[in-house]
């Protein structure tokens, strides 16, 4: 018996903690986050490129804890959606943000930047560079 005991409570336990994190809002919400920074516009000229992700919550609410290392997937493509040769980089800041590091290690007329969360695009995604 001390061992359904036991279990009862390990599973109440579990619920709650489940519940708090849902309820606190640490679940992205690939809509509703941000994406911004200078890394997406093409007038800029950086040798390495970079941009922000600031992940949100499903009421907008822009989280301030992290969401988990490898919450936002980002891919650099060409036109096309052929792979482009490049390095990327995705640091967690640890607050709820991101920043993206980039470097193409080819030309090309338009590149296409995809960022994803659970398979959807988040915010504007994707964005073109031309």
């Amino acid at each position: 018996m001390s061992v359904f005991k036991n279990i009862h409570g390990f599973v109440i336990v579990s619920c709650y903690f489940l519940l708090s994190c849902v309820s606190s809002g640490s679940i992205p919400n690939a809509k509703k986050s941000k994406v911004w920074g200078p890394g997406l516009k093409t007038d800029i000229i950086l040798p390495a490129r970079y941009f922000f992700i600031h992940a949100a919550d499903k009421e907008g609410k822009l989280l301030k804890e992290s969401p988990g290392d490898n919450t936002f997937q980002v891919d650099v493509n060409k036109k096309g959606g052929g792979r482009v040769r490049a390095w990327r980089q995705v640091l967690d800041r640890h607050d709820g943000s991101f920043i993206v590091l980039y470097r193409a290690y080819e030309s090309v007329d338009e590149l296409i930047i995809n960022v994803k969360y659970d398979g959807k695009d988040v915010a504007d995604s994707p964005y073109i560079l031309k």
